[in-house]
């Protein structure tokens, strides 16, 4: 009996020691991996902010850069931003927001694959390193980076993506509609995905008037439609040497918004917009009420213009009304009465004492002892 209690406590005791051995190991890596990640954040921080100035040459640029594009792959920009922008100072700000944004828009193109090429350029006040790296998804990325002359920091930031195309991409790609379409997908999963309120209140300072306008509009757009259901192709349109896609996000509200993205020639965004994807009945609405202004805006100038012309009366009626008094109308002339020529009386004269002689001539031919009752109505004369 006392063997086997024996035995009994021998066992706890060993389990217990396990169990404390098991804790402590488990802490002890938690506090590594807490060291760990305080270690690369303190990294990634002071690799813009506190790195010494070193000779710059393009071998020493190449391989800031490169280092850069790796830590694109390896932290968290917009946690990093979150945690620590009361600390950071305004360049750091905004070289790591460009980077948080390009994390936003390729989030699709996968892990760090290999550098494909690295080129660096001294020239200009602001020496640059062009970093193209191939991801793990097979879409590549170009880092563009711009360094301060004196202290061999990155004051700015760049990510593209480039899609497959000739095997020579700074020259004009042929256009991939499936690469197209993530790409814009791709977009608008990150424009739902990103907080404008906070980027607002965070980078107020030094977003333009513009951009701010744009983000309380997106802000309302968010508010009013909710969040993100689904997304489908709406409309494709591919040039020879740019493409443009329209995506249509359907929204928890049960309504859609549209979401049209332009490519340029090496397909590579250039802008894009968001607006309210109308039904037929709204587009119907609109349409009337266009109509209805036209109308509108045509009666009230046909308005305007005649009471311009009533105007005329006023300004220019008695001028006219003196004008009317001072010409006078000419006065018909008098018809002329012919004056009778002796030739014409003499006629006359001749023509009655012929009638007289006729007369007289068939009075006495009907044994008539006078002229009454006859009448010579015409006379003709032959010659």
């Amino acid at each position: 009996m006392k063997k086997n209690v024996f035995k009994l406590s021998f066992l706890i005791l060993m389990l217990a020691c396990l169990i404390a051995f098991t804790d402590t190991s488990v802490y002890a890596k938690k506090d590594k991996k807490d060291k760990k990640e305080s270690t690369e954040s303190s990294t990634a921080q002071q690799a813009t902010a506190t790195a010494e100035p070193v000779p710059l040459t393009e071998e020493t640029l190449i391989t800031s850069g490169q280092t850069f594009a790796q830590y694109y792959f390896s932290y968290d920009f917009a946690q990093v931003i979150e945690a620590n922008a009361g600390m950071m100072d305004e360049t750091n700000l905004r070289v790591y927001q460009s980077l948080a944004d390009a994390q936003a828009l390729y989030k699709d193109y996968g892990s760090f694959g290999e550098f494909k090429d690295s080129k660096a350029d001294l020239e200009g006040d602001k020496p640059t390193a062009t970093i193209t790296v191939l991801t793990s998804s097979g879409k590549t990325l170009l880092f563009i980076f711009s360094f301060d002359s004196a202290t061999s920091n990155v004051i700015e930031a760049s990510v593209q993506g480039v899609f497959k195309g000739t095997e020579d991409e700074s020259k004009t790609s042929k256009f991939d509609k499936d690469a197209l379409s993530d790409s814009a997908e791709s977009l608008v999963n990150s424009w739902f995905d990103y907080d404008f309120k906070t980027a607002k209140k965070t980078f107020k300072a030094e977003i333009s008037e513009s951009r701010l306008k744009d983000y309380d509009q997106y802000e309302e757009l968010k508010k009013k439609y909710g969040t993100l259901e689904k997304i489908k192709n709406y409309k494709t349109t591919i040039g020879e040497d740019n493409a443009v896609i329209v995506k249509e996000a359907k929204t928890s509200s049960g309504k859609s918004l549209l979401f049209t993205v332009n490519f340029d020639e090496n397909s590579e965004i250039v802008n894009w917009s968001v607006d309210e994807k109308r039904t037929l009945k709204q587009t119907m609405q609109r349409a009337g009420l266009n109509v209805l202004m036209g109308m509108g805006i045509v009666f009230v100038v046909l308005l305007l213009i005649a009471f311009i012309i009533s105007l005329f009366k006023v300004f220019f009626g008695e001028r006219s009304k003196r004008n009317e008094v001072d010409i006078e109308e000419p006065k018909p002339k008098k018809a002329e009465t012919p004056v009778e020529t002796p030739a014409t009386s003499e006629n006359l004269t001749d023509d009655l004492e012929l009638v007289a002689v006729i007369a007289a001539a068939i009075a006495a031919s009907e044994g008539k002892k006078n002229t009454d009752g006859l009448v010579v109505r015409s006379i003709r004369r032959r010659k």
